[in-house]
């Protein structure tokens, strides 16, 4: 039966009935870039599907920073509809994407920089890389060596020096949280990502566009290229830097593990050679982010009590 006339009319038919996740409001409130209320960005939304001629599908589940949405483009076909709840955000995003002109990576197919809007490649058909690390550690480091172009001026993408003085505040702010709650042996685990930290900081000195946030929920398989990322954080500095998150959170496949030590480390040693990087340094940066991570899990209402066994794994 054919589709009502008024139905194939309606660009925001994926949008009736929806209402923004809890976590999408919490993150954007708690983000200090975020400038922009939760009206303002769905009127925007109805803005750009007549801009850009789009019909809306319901957006993503997993939402923190902005609102996204597949979307059916006259022009390009599937796509991805981006909304920044903080223009300034999106504008790294897309300063990277540039950077990465589809190597590896989704293509930006419409961008307004004012409005904090922009329109992307859809992967399809989009299934996470997630940790099928036996599988596609080849993939993965082929997608990574597409992307990791030799920096230039006109990337205008800050530094990986400057993301991790930011990761050594958030550190300092939980080893302060745990000391005073009594987890003094977790502190000092903390206190020794603090010192891997500022080790790494002192010692690196590669200069190559980076994606910054490349966990498996951000590569995606695709059909212009087996796998894309998506949602980069853009900056620049050593490669060793990028592989860190796929490597940082714990898995079904470790818990179940005998040897789950056994299995990170030859993780860690594989995805170094594969990636021509120094395994000390992909295990370095790996550790400092499995912590910073279970951090974060603190701040979004995890009990301090609770402690990812990959930390340990990792710690050199």
């Amino acid at each position: 039966m054919d589709e009502p006339e008024a139905d194939k009319n309606d660009r925001l038919a994926g949008l009736r009935g929806w209402t923004p996740p809890s976590l999408l409001l919490e993150e954007t409130s708690r983000d200090r870039s975020t400038d922009r209320t939760v009206e303002h960005v769905l009127d925007s939304v109805g803005i750009f599907a007549e801009r850009w001629d789009l019909h809306l599908q319901t957006p993503f589940r997993r939402l923190t920073y902005n609102f996204v949405a597949p979307a059916t483009s006259s022009v390009h076909g599937p796509a991805v509809l981006k909304i920044a709840f903080g223009a300034k955000k999106l504008r790294r995003e897309y300063r990277a994407l540039q950077a990465f002109g589809g190597r590896g990576a989704v293509q930006v197919l419409e961008y307004d920089g004012e409005a904090g809007a922009m329109l992307l490649e859809q992967a399809q058909p989009g299934r996470p890389m997630k940790l099928e690390w036996d599988a596609c550690t080849v993939a993965f480091a082929g997608l990574a060596k597409e992307m990791w172009q030799p920096a230039s001026a006109e990337m205008e993408l800050p530094s990986v020096a400057r993301e991790a003085n930011f990761r050594l505040g958030e550190l300092r702010s939980m080893a302060t949280t745990l000391t005073s709650s009594g987890f003094d042996t977790r502190a000092a685990v903390v206190e020794k990502a603090i010192l891997n930290l500022s080790e790494l900081m002192s010692s690196g000195n590669e200069q190559f566009a980076l994606h910054g946030d490349l966990h498996p929920y951000n590569v995606l398989s695709a059909t212009r290229a087996p796998w894309l990322s998506i949602d980069p954080l853009g900056c620049i500095g050593e490669r060793a830097f990028d592989v860190c998150a796929i490597l940082r959170d714990d898995s079904p496949e470790l818990r179940e593990a005998t040897d789950p030590q056994g299995m990170v480390d030859r993780r860690i040693r594989d995805l170094s050679a594969e990636c021509n990087l120094d395994d000390r340094r992909v295990r370095a940066w790996s550790f400092v982010e499995a912590v910073r991570t279970q951090g974060w899990h603190y701040r979004t209402g995890k009990p301090l009590d609770q402690w990812s066994s990959i930390i340990g794994l990792l710690e050199p």
